[in-house]
């Protein structure tokens, strides 16, 4: 996945503060979360398909 990938995907579910929701419900620093959307570090594999699995069920957020 792509930083913009992430940040479009992760934007829809959180809005524009979603650095922080989202860490927090993958149970991640805040840190790690921005260095994805940096560019500095690839996000994990399973990463798009919980995003999935967030944009199927936006009830479980």
């Amino acid at each position: 996945m792509t930083p913009a990938e992430l940040e479009s995907r992760a934007k829809a579910l959180y809005g524009d503060e979603w650095q922080s929701p989202l860490a927090r419900r993958i149970r991640v620093d805040a840190r790690t979360v921005r260095r994805w959307k940096a560019g500095e570090r690839q996000p994990p594999e399973w990463l798009a398909a919980f995003l999935d699995l967030l944009e199927r069920y936006p009830a479980e957020r």
